[in-house]
């Protein structure tokens, strides 16, 4: 998902007689009430449709369709629905990211987003999961601003720990995550308390709908992963399946964690010293694509370089500020390692 604001803007629309609201994409008599068989089991077994929601507020939004908090009024809860075009997204990916949701549900009360349902009408698949209603995003704290305060040093502390942990532990249960960075991760105010979120690229054992794609947000991507990318849209190389196939996407995902405590340490993700330099060669944030050849030689002319030095300029600072979060050992250095048989948790 995109780091913006929330918009309060809601995908529902009020009827006049003010009974209901109703989402304004679905009629109610196209709904097919119809729930694919196997998500019955690990979430919720109710039947879920459209008219059983109001109150919708629209809360992210992706390539493929957007994030809503919406208010279940027969089961009484808030919940979160993430609503997929079925013209711009991909039944491979839907069924992917939901075995990933119902596989880690008995494990969710810590680290991980909860699974609760799925349902779907002529237009879109809905994914429905827990609301996460006093969790932020990770970076939003902005705790580096002030590490001099005790309070903001054990509440960063935290957040870093708890995401290191997180990781580790949905490593342990062989998902890999593919797309690792501070906006898919929630925090709890103190810190105490972290959710992964957005499992939309994850899959189990390496085995993933796609296995001749790179997924991921760009500016979090591995090395391996850039190089692959170089190949494809610089020298217009055909890339075999097995050269994806051999890529470990747990080391992928360290990599990516490796920059996302850099950002919650120093305040900026690494490409952000170049200033502007990645919107100048038409990269956005969130991007994982580079659609010309001239920004992707650009873009990987800066990586080479800067993925090298990374933690050169920052190694002492980031590792004392490492140094100092009691019961786990974590290095950056260990998760920025160019070659991935050197990188671990």
């Amino acid at each position: 998902m995109k780091r913006s604001k929330s918009s309060k803007k809601s995908f529902a629309k009020s009827y006049s007689n003010g009974k209901k609201q109703y989402f304004d994409h679905v009629s109610t008599k196209s709904v097919l009430n119809k729930v694919i068989e196997a998500n019955n089991s690990n979430g919720n077994p109710m039947t879920y449709d459209i008219d059983m929601f109001s109150r919708s507020e629209k809360i992210g939004e992706g390539a493929s369709g957007k994030v809503y908090k919406a208010f279940n009024d027969r089961t009484k809860q808030t919940l979160v629905i993430k609503a997929i075009s079925k013209q711009k997204g991909s039944i491979l990916d839907v069924n992917q990211e939901l075995k990933v949701l119902k596989y880690l549900q008995p494990y969710c009360q810590m680290y991980i987003l909860c699974y609760d349902n799925f349902f779907e009408d002529d237009k879109f698949w809905f994914i429905v999961t827990e609301y996460l209603g006093n969790y932020i995003t990770s970076f939003n704290l902005k705790l580096y601003k002030n590490l001099n305060n005790n309070a903001n040093k054990n509440r960063l502390f935290n957040i870093i720990k708890n995401v290191y942990l997180g990781l580790k532990e949905i490593h342990k249960l062989g998902v890999v995550h593919r797309d690792v960075k501070p906006d898919n991760i929630l925090v709890e105010d103190n810190g105490t308390k972290i959710k992964y979120i957005d499992f939309g690229f994850a899959c189990i054992n390496n085995k993933c709908a796609y296995t001749s794609e790179i997924r991921g947000t760009l500016i979090y991507m591995a090395p391996e992963e850039i190089n692959i990318l170089a190949l494809q849209v610089i020298k217009k190389e055909y890339v075999p399946k097995n050269v994806f196939k051999q890529l470990d996407l747990y080391k992928v995902d360290i990599w990516a964690l490796g920059f996302t405590i850099y950002e919650l340490i120093i305040g900026k993700n690494p490409f952000d010293i170049w200033g502007d330099y990645m919107s100048d060669i038409g990269i956005k944030y969130g991007e994982s694509r580079i659609q010309t050849t001239q920004a992707m030689e650009n873009f990987y002319k800066t990586f080479k370089y800067l993925s090298g030095k990374v933690t050169t300029a920052t190694d002492e600072y980031v590792e004392s500020i490492l140094s100092q979060i009691t019961d786990v050992k974590i290095s950056l250095k260990n998760m920025l390692a160019i070659d991935p048989k050197d990188r671990y948790l």
